[in-house]
């Protein structure tokens, strides 16, 4: 088994134990996390680090809508994927030291996706 995918099952474990599991887990309102959610992360994920030695994202996070939120973060750079139960996949990058900023859905910027992931892997 790959190492990532060992990574994200410890992670979503974690969340579970953190009660995400059940409706209003937040306080706020939030959806129980999805299993859709978790599984089409993983697919994400599976696609992004599969063939190239790319770091695992910094933080995976529930999301207010039962989905999770893969982020990467390292020194300006930032990339966040959000996972939807609906299927919906967005993404959003921020350098602050190039001052560059791009959004859309995952399908339309995988290109990119994969670029700003080689860009983390060799800044690590």
């Amino acid at each position: 088994m790959p190492e990532w995918v060992h990574q994200f099952i410890v992670r979503v474990r974690d969340l579970f134990h953190e009660g995400v599991l059940r409706s209003d887990w937040n306080g706020h309102g939030a959806r129980a996390l999805q299993i859709e959610a978790v599984e089409l992360a993983m697919r994400v994920l599976g696609a992004l680090l599969h063939e190239r030695p790319r770091p695992f994202p910094t933080w995976i996070v529930p999301t207010f809508r039962g989905g999770l939120q893969l982020e990467w973060k390292v020194d300006e750079i930032e990339l966040e994927i959000d996972v939807d139960p609906n299927g919906t996949i967005e993404v959003l990058f921020s350098d602050r030291g190039e001052q560059k900023e791009w959004d859309g859905s995952f399908s339309e910027r995988i290109d990119d996706v994969h670029h700003v992931l080689d860009r983390i892997a060799a800044a690590r």
